[in-house]
């Protein structure tokens, strides 16, 4: 399996072969800026959330080697895929993928956790121990911001920091063919290995004129309503708003949001509602060649 950048770019190991085995994504990058105060003892980690319902949602890390100082410029080597529930099938003649983002944690943060919601509407947040506490707007007081390793319940180090949504990690367990829906949709056209790969998402909607936001409104409304029907059609569905489909209401079977979202990336795709150029492959990263990262809180 291949390492973050273009199918073509020489894989970027960060390892010898005489040091141990190849890692599966090797990624440098520094912290420009982060909307929550992070400390030094917060290590780098990707985070997977395959689907979010208005019951609930799970959060999946995956942590690796990790050299550096997370405040300036660090490295992270990974060896391990995403779990298996971290993976979705959106459609038949594409890979299973997961979609997620580099992001901060605490060095002992649970390998999931599990956002449900109580039949009294209360939501409760669950490690993989089966240890559960209420969420908290503010997990630290203020004064123990720069040293408090967990964003989500008070007392735990759970939650992450921050994700920076312009560097999509993508992971395939299969390669996506050139001129595919992933292909397309991901990677200009591209071929995409099996694996880890980094996709810049570049936001081009402020470089439009109005009259191609005026086109990029009506094409993506367009898909809207072709994904739709062709949802309805395959699951004999009569749904008349996406909302529907995409909130879950009381459908606790995620495998229907993997279906909507490939279906609407598959309209996306062939309404042809992609900018060029607002997603793109991204080489491999290096110490002088880092990756700008800026933390958003998603929590």
């Amino acid at each position: 399996m291949g390492c973050a950048g273009d199918a073509g770019d020489a894989a970027d190991t960060g390892a010898n072969a005489d040091d141990g085995p190849e890692p599966l994504l090797s990624v440098h990058a520094m912290v420009l800026s982060a909307a929550l105060p992070l400390s030094p003892e917060l290590v780098p980690a990707l985070t997977f959330t395959p689907f979010v319902m208005n019951w609930g949602h799970t959060e999946f890390i995956v942590t690796g080697e990790h050299a550096g100082d997370l405040l300036s410029q660090f490295s992270l080597r990974l060896y391990d895929e995403p779990p298996a529930e971290a993976m979705s099938v959106m459609m038949t003649n594409e890979p299973a993928i997961a979609l997620g983002a580099i992001t901060a944690v605490a060095p002992n943060h649970p390998n999931r956790l599990d956002w449900t919601r109580g039949d009294n509407d209360e939501i409760l947040v669950c490690g993989d121990d089966g240890e559960c506490g209420v969420p908290a707007r503010q997990a630290c007081g203020p004064h123990e911001a720069r040293t408090c390793l967990g964003t989500i319940v008070p007392g735990k180090d759970w939650g992450n920091h921050g994700i920076d949504a312009r560097y999509l990690v993508v992971y395939l367990s299969g390669p996506a063919a050139a001129g595919g829906v992933y292909s397309q949709f991901f990677a200009q056209g591209k071929p995409m290995r099996a694996g880890y790969t980094l996709v810049k998402m570049e936001n081009l909607w402020y470089t439009l004129d109005e009259r191609a936001r005026a086109e990029q409104r009506d094409c993506l409304e367009r898909a809207s309503t072709a994904a739709l029907a062709n949802f309805n059609a395959d699951h004999g569905t009569d749904y008349t708003d996406p909302t529907m489909v995409s909130q879950g209401g009381s459908q606790r079977d995620v495998q229907v949001l993997a279906d909507w979202d490939g279906a609407l990336i598959s309209a996306t795709v062939t309404e042809r509602c992609i900018v060029p150029g607002s997603q793109q492959l991204m080489p491999p990263t290096s110490d002088s060649a880092p990756l700008r990262l800026v933390l958003a809180d998603w929590n």
